[in-house]
């Protein structure tokens, strides 16, 4: 599910919705999201007093208020994931399963390669030669 991508440089480029099983009056779904195939950030879709918007994962403080733990910093990239994950709801709303994957196969990231994981295991082996 790809909309138009912020000017940021960052955009959604894997989106899973999934539709609340249970009949809660405000927590109506949640969604996987992937950031520039690399990052995944879970969030939820609420029913709020003016309709639906997508809340960011958060902590409960000791005050008892929550925070975010992660959250877009620009309003063009919060409405770019807001677009992407209520469209992939509204998706999964109309599918039987009650779920909606906006690509058939993810793509899967190469591993970063990493020389000094290899310099650590080429020294192991020396130092048991």
């Amino acid at each position: 599910m790809k909309s138009k991508s912020p000017q940021v440089g960052m955009t959604v480029t894997d989106c899973r919705a999934y539709v609340n099983p249970t009949n809660n009056e405000r927590l109506k779904g949640f969604a996987s999201i992937t950031l520039n195939e690399a990052f995944v950030v879970n969030v939820k879709v609420i029913q709020g007093n003016d309709g639906l918007f997508v809340a960011m994962p958060a902590m409960p403080k000791k005050d008892g208020m929550f925070h975010d733990v992660a959250h877009p910093i620009t309003s063009e990239l919060r409405d770019h994931i807001e677009e992407v994950v209520l469209a992939a709801y509204h998706k999964a709303l109309d599918d039987e399963s009650g779920a909606y994957q906006s690509q058939d196969q993810p793509r899967r990231v190469q591993p970063i390669h990493r020389p000094a994981q290899h310099l650590r295991q080429a020294y192991a082996v020396m130092a048991l030669s």
